[in-house]
């Protein structure tokens, strides 16, 4: 761009014109270079100081502004017609200056042109500025550009979308308490505390129900504290809104805990039925009613499973911490060793493991692994978990069997590599359960390859690699 004072006493200002009456006259003008400009061609080495957009002389003209202003070149568009709607437009694009014929008065558009070219710092502010509210007016989010004002967050302004979610105008928010707006009367102290905290931290994160005109919503609220000239409490308040979310939640667990009470009382009833059946016949009869005696206990242990896939994949509430993943995986293992006589299962650990990040659902995925490889083998199973080091940021719990492996396709789809279908979705529920608790806590599950028997491990951030 042109130093200050270009198109005066400095070099003529280099213009890049998109046609129309809005040129005219800057050939003729001492202190403007121009040339016409077609297409895209507007960018860091167009060498231009400033572009002149013709709103009526061009195509696509908030197209030309905005690529103007994303090179980072002053950009002036110039309306014949004086309209509204263009005005908004080229604002929104980007634009440095626009300008109607009405409003020049004794000046002429090369004036316009030179003096935005000469204040090549203000217009890459500006061109900042305007790049900042196209993204805060762009997000799908409610944001609130708010100050503290003796203890109270006041609205400096609003996106378009916080009109959408709450039902208000931007004017007739502006200057008003954010509390008065939108909080409950019953939760106006909970309200004060966020508050206190945002100020406190300077960022915050919190559930919360906020009015609006068409009734209360929940929402996840964000606090994000920005420096100004004067370092008062200014922020953004952004809301997400997570109604449907928390109510798709509220239901799914009505939904299965009744299915949950449904199935045990039908299967207490078929043990019954199938009990008698067993006490009163003999021969292949007798036999069929073993086989679905197994069934029965089948079913009863995926209600079981099912109970444990809800509590794992709800996440709200838990919290992760330091655990010493040798202590966990040797209690699983001396459990399943006390009550599984017809298995030979064996733990290792190496001398003072380290500790990883993980909550209190980790015993119930390593128990799921181990439960899956009993499960599925033919015969004898011999079970070995392991505490492995793998460098300075994860541990491992590894899970090997000498059984008949883990099928590839399972593999691939419980760990993410294939979809979801009809005919892939894996053969229990075990294994599901053990990967959603290790991604609750940032692990991974992972399968070794191995000639005989499958291994399976449960990998897990260092607590010092977390911190």
């Amino acid at each position: 761009m042109s130093p200050d004072g270009a198109g005066a006493d400095g070099p003529p200002v280099r213009v890049g014109h998109y046609g129309g009456a809005g040129a005219d006259g800057l050939a003729a003008d001492a202190r403007c270079a121009p040339r016409r400009v077609d297409g895209a061609v507007v960018g860091s080495d167009a060498d231009l100081d400033c572009l002149l957009v013709d709103w009526d002389g061009h195509d696509a003209p908030a197209d030309a502004v905005a690529e103007g202003a994303a090179a980072g070149v002053p950009v002036v568009a110039f309306d014949p017609a004086g309209r509204a709607a263009r005005a908004a437009r080229a604002t929104r694009a980007g634009v440095t200056e626009y300008v109607t014929p009405a409003a020049l008065d004794d000046e002429t558009v090369a004036d316009r042109v030179v003096a935005a070219a000469a204040d090549d710092g203000r217009a890459a502010r500006d061109a900042d500025d305007r790049r900042f509210v196209r993204m805060f007016d762009g997000l799908p989010d409610a944001v609130v550009d708010a100050e503290f004002v003796d203890d109270e967050p006041v609205v400096r302004s609003v996106n378009d979308a916080f009109g959408e979610v709450f039902g208000y105008d931007a004017e007739e928010v502006r200057g008003e308490s954010i509390n008065d707006l939108l909080v409950p009367p019953e939760r106006a102290e909970e309200a004060r505390r966020i508050d206190r905290q945002a100020v406190a931290a300077g960022h915050n994160i919190e559930e919360v129900e906020r009015r609006t005109t068409r009734g209360r919503r929940t929402f996840l609220f964000r606090w994000l504290r920005y420096p100004t000239p004067d370092d008062g409490a200014r922020g953004f308040a952004v809301y997400i809104d997570i109604t449907a979310r928390k109510r798709r939640k509220r239901r799914l667990q009505v939904l299965q805990r009744v299915l949950r009470h449904n199935i045990r009382n039908e299967i207490t009833a078929m043990r019954g039925h199938v009990d008698r059946l067993a006490e009163t016949t003999d021969g292949e009869t007798a036999r069929h009613a073993e086989l679905l005696r197994d069934h029965v206990e089948s079913i009863a242990a995926l209600g079981e499973q099912a109970r444990d896939i809800e509590e794992a994949i709800d996440e709200d509430g838990r919290t992760r911490s330091p655990v010493d993943p040798a202590t966990v995986a040797e209690r699983v293992c001396r459990r399943h060793d006390r009550e599984t006589s017809e298995a030979t299962i064996r733990f290792t650990a190496p001398e003072n493991p380290p500790s990883a990040l993980a909550d209190g659902f980790l015993e119930r995925a390593v128990d799921a692994v181990v439960e899956n490889a009993l499960e599925h083998h033919d015969g004898t199973p011999t079970v070995e978990i392991a505490v492995e080091p793998v460098d300075d940021r994860w541990v491992d719990i590894v899970v090997a069997d000498d059984g008949p492996g883990i099928p590839e396709r399972e593999r691939r789809v419980v760990g993410g590599e294939t979809a979801v279908t009809q005919l892939d979705h894996g053969t229990g529920l075990g294994l599901w359960v053990a990967r959603w608790v290790l991604e609750s806590v940032d692990g991974r599950l992972l399968f070794g390859d191995v000639d005989d028997g499958a291994v399976v491990r449960l990998r897990l951030r260092r607590t010092e690699a977390s911190a």
